[in-house]
């Protein structure tokens, strides 16, 4: 029926369908569980190699959740799965004001605080109202499971999975959303060195900086390299920041650097050929 039919959004550029034999209502959400899968397999997998024969670094990602309804819990429950990181934009309601609440309510449990409620009194705060195939007690154990997931630390900086971001939040407090996001994206890499490069491509010392500090021993070669590309950058807080680290010069290879200004100021010709005046 027409009323049943769903747009796909026009600013997409490409789409994968995914038919699993339902019809309706009921095939709502049957694409959850290979996007996941989708999205894991080219988070795991390097696309070439650097100009040292290094392996690039996998793409990092981060799930950002705005709104929705059931289908949302189980997406988002399908990327923790993955352990991938997943932001949730409070304000703009439905299912992400729920997982928010529900995280929040633990918390006050956990304190043994007289504001915590129970689980059925937070459920009808929520006013839900559940498709085909969904019951509250399905809804909470979705809640349950992603704020048990979302609570465990991962990544080079060992941070929760699940964070949030708030307009209300206190900006002194780091309501910050390039930042939350950029940190989130960093629970998505396990080394150290591979966040810092990933920092110093964003040009944020800030996040350079708690990524050193976690770390009682510094990898010379690979912070050898971060530094350089910061050179090539020309990102001079970024710059700063590495050095204030004992980033070493003598490791930093002229040459690339010299060609690489040649390259800018367009005296490198096509073939690779230096072109001088």
């Amino acid at each position: 029926p027409e009323d049943r039919r769903v747009a796909i959004d026009p600013n997409h550029s490409h789409f994968v369908f995914v038919d699993d034999g339902k019809e309706g209502e009921s095939a709502f959400g049957c694409e959850i569980d290979l996007r996941a899968e989708f999205e894991t397999c080219i988070c795991t997998t390097s696309f070439g190699n650097d100009d040292e024969g290094h392996p690039l670094p996998t793409p990092p990602m981060v799930l950002l959740v705005v709104g929705g309804g059931p289908n949302t819990l189980e997406n988002v429950l399908a990327t923790l799965k993955q352990a991938r990181p997943v932001v949730v934009f409070v304000d703009s309601g439905g299912a992400a004001k729920h997982m928010r609440d529900w995280w929040d309510n633990l918390a006050l449990r956990a304190k043994k605080s007289p504001a915590a409620k129970s689980d059925d009194v937070l459920l009808q705060s929520f006013d839900l109202v559940l498709p085909a195939g969904w019951t509250e007690d399905k809804y909470r154990d979705r809640l349950r499971q992603i704020c048990e997931l979302g609570k465990q630390p991962r990544g080079a900086m060992k941070m929760p999975q699940l964070s949030f971001f708030s307009t209300s939040d206190d900006v002194s407090a780091g309501n910050d959303l390039d930042m939350r996001i950029l940190t989130s994206l960093l629970s998505d890499v396990e080394k150290m060195m591979e966040a810092v490069n990933l920092a110093v491509s964003w040009g944020e010392p800030t996040i350079i900086r708690n990524q050193l500090d976690e770390s009682r021993e510094h990898d010379k070669s690979g912070l050898a390299r971060v530094f350089e590309k910061a050179l090539l950058l020309d990102n001079a807080p970024v710059v700063e920041t590495l050095i204030q680290y004992n980033a070493q010069a003598k490791a930093v290879r002229l040459s690339k650097l010299w060609h690489a200004t040649l390259k800018n100021l367009g005296m490198v010709g096509g073939d690779g050929d230096v072109n001088l005046p």
